[in-house]
């Protein structure tokens, strides 16, 4: 009991790390574009290759977690991540930048699909509050890194002492985990992993993973270098950030004594028809109050933190999901995390900064009309 304690500590650590990553590249965005030369829409490339990691490191961490010592393997990954955090500010190529963060994105993937398995195998089937305890501290770990960000902007003009407090930020979590043991891996069940797929629901699903997940990513990406925009200054664009991923960490908090008394159904689509009333007060605030955009990420965080978790278990009533099927779910995702926004900078600074705001309309309309086609398909 001791040792299972000690090991969620870890995980829950690692998963802090993962939030100062995820939530790092948007407030970091402009200075990237300043610092080698380019536009905003060319650093759109960065969102777009540390994605590519992502389902990179998705599809490799589940086979290398199988053969290799669980804890060891994530402990490395926390270490080489927090070396290329720190390299970061001084690279002055596009490409070398865009390569450095597909690495970053790799490490992302592998801490995300290490963080879950081992968490798993560590409580089995005791895992549900666990879990939401480690997607706690990563909403905690993406409140803080925008802040650490805009911080280092303000006091030195640069992101530099920032990252390094960043990469200082995962290596508590490399540290511990190297001293625990790692699970054990659980016997496979072999009628599960040869269950028939239903490619008709799997598609479907995974289109609606594609357009939230995008929507996501690309909120959280841009939207320090929209409220730039406005005008506003970085502190202010830096707090709206950490307000964003502050309020997903609320949401996923808040929407817990729901899940058992409400429909997955019903807590998605209400949680689509509320991310399009932010996307509006965002929207109505480009006009200048600055509180209007603040309510409105505020709306769309804590709207859009129940909906991946809620989906998935919405996915498992409808289908039998295995690994196969979870990891082609996770690279839908991924890919729209890619494609989603690479396509809002195509349009960020040649259309308006309200291009973001469009353009995640129309992503969550087209997410509502795939939740009504689940809707229309009998549940088995």
């Amino acid at each position: 009991m001791q040792t299972d304690l000690r090991r969620t500590i870890g995980y829950y650590a690692a998963f802090f790390g993962l939030g100062i990553i995820l939530a790092s590249l948007g407030p970091s965005l402009p200075f990237f574009a300043d610092n080698i030369g380019i536009s905003l829409r060319a650093a759109s490339s960065f969102i777009t290759g540390r994605s590519f990691g992502y389902l990179l490191g998705s599809l490799l961490g589940g086979r290398l977690y199988d053969r290799l010592a669980g804890n060891q393997l994530l402990a490395g990954t926390l270490l080489l991540t927090a070396a290329a955090l720190l390299v970061l500010p001084a690279v002055g190529s596009q490409w070398v930048l865009v390569g450095m963060l597909v690495l970053v994105g790799i490490g992302q993937g592998f801490i995300d699909v290490g963080g879950n398995i081992l968490l798993v195998w560590t409580h089995g089937e005791r895992v549900g509050p666990f879990m939401n305890g480690m997607y706690f501290f990563a909403g905690v770990g993406s409140f803080l890194a925008p802040l650490i960000v805009a911080q280092s902007v303000l006091r030195s003009g640069s992101i530099r002492a920032g990252y390094a407090v960043l990469a200082a930020l995962l290596l508590p979590a490399a540290v511990w985990l190297l001293r625990q043991p790692s699970p054990p891996r659980p016997v496979v069940d072999e009628q599960t992993v040869s269950a028939p797929i239903n490619y008709r629901l799997l598609i479907i699903f995974a289109i609606f993973f594609f357009l939230y997940v995008g929507a996501e990513v690309s909120f959280g990406g841009w939207l320090f270098a929209y409220v730039q925009a406005l005008p506003a200054p970085e502190t202010t664009a830096g707090f709206l950030t950490s307000l964003f991923w502050g309020a997903v960490t609320v949401g996923r908090l808040a929407i817990i004594p729901f899940v058992t008394r409400l429909r997955p159904m019903l807590i998605v689509s209400g949680c689509l028809w509320a991310i399009l009333a932010g996307l509006l007060l965002v929207g109505l605030g480009k006009q200048g109050s600055i509180w209007l955009v603040g309510g409105g990420v505020f709306v769309v965080g804590a709207a859009m933190a129940p909906i991946f978790p809620t989906t998935l278990a919405m996915a498992e009533r409808r289908m039998v999901l295995t690994g196969t099927v979870t990891g082609l779910l996770f690279s839908s995702a991924s890919a729209g995390g890619m494609f989603l926004p690479w396509i809002i900078g195509r349009y960020f600074e040649s259309a308006g900064s309200q291009s973001l705001v469009v353009i995640l309309t129309v992503s969550t309309i087209c997410a509502l009309a795939v939740l009504w086609l689940l809707r229309m398909r009998p549940q088995t």
